[in-house]
């Protein structure tokens, strides 16, 4: 995502139950970091982040927004 929707600068997310394996790679820099998150910890997923999460156990997130989703500009960004 690049941050043109004020829901994804940054992106914020909390994980109520399970736990989870996230790899992130900064898309500028290139720099790659990998860890889990378990149950009660929030995420931050800054513009311009590549991220890809692995459900280790059944899991289940919540995600903060202040605007609502619009699916035909989602500021998503695709890796390819």
């Amino acid at each position: 995502h690049t941050g043109a929707d004020p829901s994804k600068k940054p992106e914020r997310f909390f994980l109520i139950s399970g736990k989870v394996s996230f790899f992130c790679e900064d898309l500028k820099s290139k720099e790659t970091t990998s860890f889990i998150l378990t149950s009660g910890m929030e995420l931050l997923i800054e513009p311009y982040i590549y991220h890809k999460a692995e459900a280790l156990e059944d899991s289940i997130f919540l995600e903060y927004r202040m605007t609502e989703f619009n699916p035909k500009d989602s500021d998503t960004l695709l890796n390819s």
